[in-house]
């Protein structure tokens, strides 16, 4: 059987490949308020500082916007 085509590098296919439980916060395009009329990619990372710049480029590549960092931390402080 043919190996899927994906239609990013397979260095990006996951760029964290660690537990969820492991969970540090997310890297998106889209840090504040949604916006429908452009694309959107966001991925759940650990604190391992390759995994967030491999989950930087990874946003990058899918959107071709600025990926941005979001610690949960700094995530749930907002929320009040």
């Amino acid at each position: 059987m043919a190996k899927p085509k994906h239609s990013l590098d397979d260095d990006y296919a996951t760029p964290c490949p660690h537990d969820a439980s492991q969970r540090a916060g997310i890297v998106t395009n889209q840090p504040g308020e949604y916006d429908r009329k452009r694309s959107h990619c966001s991925v759940s990372v650990c604190p391992d500082p390759t995994c967030r710049a491999r989950s930087m480029a990874y946003v990058h590549k899918v959107t071709g916007e600025p990926a941005v960092y979001v610690s949960d931390s700094t995530r749930m402080a907002s929320r009040g």
